[in-house]
């Protein structure tokens, strides 16, 4: 007559597997939760030692009640856990970076803008420096500029090869504003009343 079997597997009916099942006793459950929580120590008697429980018992427990087959699903749900931490962890530095550079921008915008206002406003302004220093200068914020561009569009996973700063003054364009500004403080020249009367 075959001997009788030591242990009958039991159902796992209830989900997900990993959790405590139906008719799981206390015992069997806490034993199962150790070893579970192990990750890459885990083993059937170092469960014995920690329950203080005979090896065979925890063994049978094992076999009866799918340790292996609950942990591997514990350790693909832990793996999802991590994965979509770090993606949100992930998420939450590249908006933080975008916010950065998008700032930096908008900051060396705002020098680009002043210094062509202040060319147009006061004709002396270009006195303290020469057009050529003016455009070094400029050239400076514009590479700044760039940088930022290129940070922003890294961190948004677009292609950074073809960045165009637009908005950079050269010698004609100050020197342009210049003479725009004087024009303007000198009034209309002799000739050009001359050719209003002969319109009128």
């Amino acid at each position: 007559m075959p001997s009788k079997q030591p242990w009958k597997r039991k159902p796992l009916n209830h989900a997900p597997i990993y959790e405590r099942q139906d008719d799981e006793s206390d015992p069997a459950w806490s034993a199962f939760q150790l070893y579970r929580d192990k990750a890459d120590t885990r083993s059937v008697s170092g469960v014995a030692r920690e329950c203080q429980k005979n090896a065979s018992l925890i063994s049978r427990w094992s076999q009866a009640w799918s340790w292996d087959k609950r942990v591997h699903a514990y350790d693909n749900h832990m793996e999802g856990v991590k994965r979509r931490a770090m993606e949100q962890e992930v998420e939450k530095m590249v908006k933080r970076h975008i916010a950065l550079f998008q700032m930096g921008q908008t900051a060396l915008s705002k020098v680009q803008e002043a210094l062509l206002k202040n060319i147009q406003a006061d004709p002396d302004f270009l006195r303290a420096l020469s057009p050529r220093e003016l455009v070094q200068a400029n050239t400076q914020v514009a590479a700044a500029l760039k940088t930022l561009t290129e940070g922003e569009r890294q961190a948004r996973g677009l292609d950074t090869e073809h960045v165009k700063v637009t908005g950079e003054l050269t010698v004609d364009a100050i020197r342009a504003a210049y003479a725009k500004r004087v024009k303007a403080q000198a009034g209309p020249a002799e000739g050009d009343e001359a050719e209003e009367g002969a319109d009128e």
